[in-house]
């Protein structure tokens, strides 16, 4: 995983009377939520900033209300098969400053305390990721994302698919035949282990500009890339694809394997296999 990656996550309470319990915001419920724009983290805190709003500085200790979060669901449970995620809640004046720039009640900052196993790993093979759905890095070729583009009609299409790795100098949906990449600067390297195919959802209807859900990017790319067409013509996870046919597949998945720290730079050179 990526330092200080999907380390924090926007929260609400659950009603429930047996337990304090807590689920995810994402886009896919709060459409809004593109408009934030925080700092990238540090080992202190983390500065959230929308427009239109003074930005809050959140550190990591001594905000008051804050505390251990005991459980944590994702907001689809299916997403992460139902399992408790624990954190730790950042606090009164965060939590204030989320309420105030969404309009919403219940919202609270969360700061994840450890690492949590990626999905399925007798199938798809160990990982660790914190808040994300399940793996911690997506891989898309620029050819996929102007192909995408073009047949969409739709403007912003890298920030609506939010991939972490975009390489170039490939044939549109090259990623789909590699099993890995590989990476070294020095005496640095990395794998990238790409497990299986990403299945979207609904977040790239939202313009990442407005923050309003819009003209869908899915609805071209039903046409051809659905798990019934790739079960069709492809051989590499025909298994996902076939138990999922009606999905929609987009880029890749990936679970990230470091010697040292990796600072990975525009322009460097990935050895796909």
């Amino acid at each position: 995983h990526g330092e200080h990656d999907r380390e924090y996550a926007v929260i609400r309470r659950v009603p429930d009377l047996s337990a304090l319990k807590f689920e995810v915001v994402t886009q896919r419920s709060l459409p809004s939520m593109a408009l934030l724009t925080p700092d990238r983290p540090t080992d202190a805190g983390i500065i959230l900033r929308k427009e239109g709003i003074e930005p809050v500085s959140v550190a990591v200790c001594g905000e008051p209300g804050s505390g251990a979060v005991q459980r944590l669901w994702s907001e689809d449970l299916s997403a992460w098969r139902a399992q408790e995620v624990l954190g730790e809640d950042m606090g009164d004046r965060a939590a204030a400053w989320l309420c105030k720039a969404f309009g919403e009640e219940g919202l609270r900052l969360a700061r994840h305390t450890g690492l949590r196993p990626t999905p399925e790993p007798e199938k798809f093979g160990m990982g660790a990721t914190r808040y994300a759905d399940g793996f911690c890095l997506l891989v898309v070729s620029q050819a996929s994302l102007d192909e995408a583009a073009e047949r969409s009609g739709l403007d912003l299409i890298t920030e609506r698919f939010r991939p972490n790795i975009v390489v170039d100098g490939c044939g549109t949906h090259a990623e789909d035949a590699w099993s890995r990449l590989s990476w070294s600067r020095g005496h640095t390297s990395a794998e990238f282990v790409l497990p299986k195919p990403c299945a979207r959802c609904t977040v790239p209807r939202v313009h990442p500009k407005t923050g309003v859900p819009g003209a869908d990017p899915l609805k071209a790319l039903r046409k051809y890339r659905t798990g019934r067409e790739l079960a069709q013509s492809q051989e590499r996870h025909h298994e996902v694809h076939e138990a999922t046919p009606g999905a929609i597949f987009f880029g890749q998945n990936a679970n990230a394997f470091v010697m040292g720290h990796a600072l990975l730079r525009e322009g460097d050179e990935l050895r796909p296999r």
